[in-house]
This record gives C-alpha cells, structure tokens and sequence, in this order.
C-alpha cells in the first residue's frame, strides 16, 4: 500500500500522485525501449502546499547533494529543487560554452514537448578563476537537474510536484516513481512516530553555537578597513578623472562570527518578509549555503520575450515619507549617480546588439524603492533574435558595468588588482534555465556564503570620477545591513532542526 506524502503542510495521497506522474514514466519507458538508450522524462502533479512548507523543509537537505531554493517575484513563485538527475560543474574561459553543449546534449534524450518542462537550476561565479577560501570548494559554475522539485505559486495558492529522472527500457515505471519519493512517504520509528529517515536534499543549516552576532574585528575583508577602502576609491576616482576608465565597482567582504542557532530558513525568511519583490535565492553545496535577495535582475527570456535590469545608483531610505520622497528626488537629480546610471544603460543597449531585437528603452530612470535603499532603475525590454537563448545573453551580459566597471575588461584588471576578498559567487548569475532557451538569472547581490561558524557577507559600489570615500562606505553598508538583519532576526529563533517533528 503506498502510503501519504508527509512533508509538513503538503496535503497528497500517495496513491493519486504516483497515478498522475506514472504515464508519462510509462510512456517513457517505451520510447527508450524503441531507441535502445536511456531517455529522461519529467512528470508533474498538484499538491496542496504552502510557501511555509518549502522554508521549513531546508533542515531536511542532503549535505552530498547540490539543492537549490528561488524565488520568482514577478511570478510570484518559490521552488525547492532536490536531489541531482544531472549535474555538471564548469570552470573556465570556456564555461558559458561547456554548459550550452552540455544542455543541447541532454536535449536529444527528451521526448518531444518536453524541452520547456525540464529545469536546470544553478550559477556561476564572479569571475572564472582559482578561487581562494572561503569559495575554494566552489566552481566558476555549477549546475543541478533535480530529480524533485516542489513550488508554490502565490498568486494561484497552488503547489506542484515535479520529478525528472533518467529511464531504462527495462525499467518499471511503479518502481522507479517509488524509489525517487521514497524521501515524501511516511515512515514510522519503533515508537511508532512519524520521522523522515530519508535527507530530502542538503542540510542547509548552520549548525548550533552560543553567543551574540558578532562582526568579525577584521570587519571588510582580510583586514580591509575603512582607511584602505577611502584610499582605493581615491585613488580609482583620480584615475577615472584622467581618463583610464568611465568606472569601476569596488566590492567587499564583512564577516560575521558565533551566530547563536542560525538557520537558513529563518533567514530566507526573514528576505522574504522583508524584500517581497527581490529574488530570494539560496544554493546548498556540501558544508556551506550561498544565500540572498537580489533587487536585480540580470536577463528573463520566455517565449521569446526578452526582460533585463538597468540598476545602478543608490540612497538610503528615509525616515518619513517626506524624507523618503526627498532623498529619491536627490538621487534623480544626482549627477554622479545619473552618470554611473547612463553608463550601465548605454552599455547593455549596445551588448545586446545581435541578440535582442525591437528594444524599448525609457528615456529617464524609475525609482526602485526596497526596505533599506532606493535605486535608479531602467528596465530594457525586446525580442529574442532566431537562434538565440538565455545562455547567450549571460555570456553577453555578464559582468554588466553595475558590477563590474566600463570598459570591462579594464575595470576587471582594477578590480583583481584592488580587491582585497575573492568574491566568489557574490555578483555572478544565479537561476536557472530549460532546454527550450527560456529561463532567468538575477545578479547574485545582497549576499552570503554561511559556511562553519562564520557568514561572510559582501557589497559593492560604483566608483566614479566624483566619488566620495565616504560616500560610497555608506552605500555598501546601507547594502550589507539586508544580510546582517536576515541574520540578527534569524539568530533569535529556534532552530528548526531542534524542533520536535509529530
């Protein structure tokens, strides 16, 4: 007898979704028996779930898997991508290249109508290069085809199953289903309680320890303090005076020690409640999570539709409204700030050339308001040119001028020279695509890596000719208080592996 799926807040008889998931495993197992060769299916279903479900489901990870959690805010969707059907680690001048070949691959092992149903979730770093630690066990890119992956899609109040696994001709379909959900059914210990035995994806919680959050005496990145900061944004400010570059972004690293019972879930929940319209997003990879809410989209393409962010300028909020309203007026009438901002417009119009077609660009920037910062926001619309996909605009597009600097590759050489801390992931693309071309990736900001007992949480600023060291400190900070009260909300819960599951 197959028993419930017991994931808390998941309401689904065992029975009825293995009977929704087996035809398309059945037919399947067909197809792969008529080409004698493996092919990769995908099936999905509906559960009743709630957006709490998936939050406190983290706990549950498996530490050898690589898992993945994003949330979609113009969809208003979160996913919980689980265990690994594929997964493939790229490094390198070639990695955009390498993961490209890898996905055409995969897709001649799809049945047809498939391509848009299956899902690779992942990102890439900074920068391709050897990294240094903290980031010494990550690639330049990393990406996972979950075997299971639950959402929630808030505007429906509707949840979603959905399994993606490699079939044999040989295979049963019953059986393979059963196998791969083991991890959801009901399994009961010898005092007859409900347990999960079974990891559903990666332990992605830092592990109890006493004491107050603490910033690391070092405080910005391997003992960068403010004086060496006001000095590198002097010095890269004169040069851009000179005329060696429009710009460059500076970018470091606070750490904070001895979180009292962190986990990430708490902290993801904290993002959510507090940055509704960013995306939250969170990558679990052995012993560490690399976890944020990013304010910034760098590409969208669905159905040919292409969506990208111009963000770039920033202020803090006000106290009152009226505050608020006079700080945004100062930041549209900032020259430095329109400057960075017309940089970063000007520069994605021209990369795209080629690639997006019927672009709709407004003529002055929006204001982009967040819980602690306002940014300049212009959004670029236009239409995918035949041929193209998601890939090929983040090879593009990436790194933009809002995190790197105009020219790039000058700015890059400023920026490894200068840069104190390895940024890692921290910037780099981060979502996910499928094997049609459509997908999503946001600039990885607003950032941690937890890993051990130490959160190392980074941010940038753009530097320009009339840059302010002091300035521009203050924007970095404005940017890391988003994780260091993710992280103070989160060290004053309870745990939620130290909760009793009945």
């Amino acid at each position: 007898m197959v028993k419930p799926l017991t994931i808390p807040g998941v309401q689904a008889n065992g029975q009825d979704v293995l009977q929704a998931l087996r035809p398309n495993f059945e037919r399947a197992v067909k197809a792969a028996a008529q080409r004698q060769e493996k092919v990769l299916c995908t099936a999905r279903t509906a559960v009743r779930l709630k957006e709490e479900t998936l939050l406190e489901e983290v706990d549950l990870l498996d530490p050898d898997s690589l898992s993945f959690l994003w949330y979609d805010p113009l969809n208003r969707t979160m996913t919980l991508a689980a265990g690994v059907t594929e997964r493939i680690a790229v490094t390198g001048s070639s990695r955009f290249a390498d993961l490209k070949r890898w996905a055409q691959d995969l897709r001649r092992y799809v049945l047809p109508g498939d391509e848009r149903q299956i899902s690779m979730y992942g990102g890439f770093s900074f920068v391709a290069k050897a990294h240094n630690a903290p980031w010494t066990n990550w690639p330049d890119g990393e990406f996972v085809l979950p075997a299971l992956a639950l959402s929630y899609n808030a505007s429906s109040d509707s949840g979603e199953l959905a399994v993606t696994l490699w079939v044999d001709g040989k295979d049963d379909a019953n059986g393979l289903l059963l196998q791969a959900l083991e991890p959801f059914f009901n399994r009961a210990d010898t005092d007859g309680r409900t347990s999960h035995k079974t990891p559903l994806a990666s332990s992605g919680s830092v592990p109890p320890r006493t004491g107050p959050l603490n910033q690391d005496p070092e405080n910005a990145g391997r003992g960068q303090n403010f004086s060496e900061w006001g000095q590198q944004v002097r010095e890269v400010a004169k040069k851009i005076r000179d005329g060696a570059y429009q710009k460059v972004v500076l970018a470091r690293e606070s750490r904070f020690l001895d979180v009292k019972e962190t986990a990430i879930a708490s902290v993801l929940r904290s993002l959510r409640t507090s940055y509704p319209e960013n995306y939250v997003f969170a990558v679990w990879k052995g012993t560490g999570c690399f976890l944020g809410a990013s304010p910034e989209r760098l590409v969208r393409v669905q159905d040919n539709h292409v969506m990208m962010d111009c963000l770039a300028g920033t202020t803090a909020r006000g106290a009152t409204p009226a505050q608020d309203e006079e700080l945004g007026k100062q930041l549209l009438q900032s020259r430095k700030d329109l400057s960075e901002h017309r940089v970063v417009v000007h520069w994605v119009e021209q990369t795209v050339s080629g690639l997006v077609s019927s672009l709709k660009i407004p003529n002055q920037p929006s204001l982009r308001k967040l819980e602690n910062v306002q940014h300049l926001h212009t959004p670029v619309e236009g239409t995918l040119c035949a041929g193209q996909s998601l890939l090929d605009l983040v090879e593009r597009l990436h790194p933009t001028p809002a995190v790197a600097g105009e020219p790039r590759e000058v700015a890059l050489v400023e920026i490894a020279t200068r840069e104190t801390t390895d940024r890692g992931w921290y910037a780099g693309p981060i979502g996910w695509f499928n094997l049609a071309g459509d997908g999503e990736m946001a600039v990885a900001l607003r950032s941690a890596l937890v890993q051990g007992n130490t959160s190392y949480l980074f941010a940038g600023a753009g530097i320009m000719g009339d840059s302010n060291p002091d300035s521009e400190w203050l924007e970095t900070e404005l940017k890391l208080d988003a994780m260091r009260t993710a992280l103070e909300q989160a060290a004053k819960e309870e745990a939620p592996w130290q909760k009793t599951r009945t």
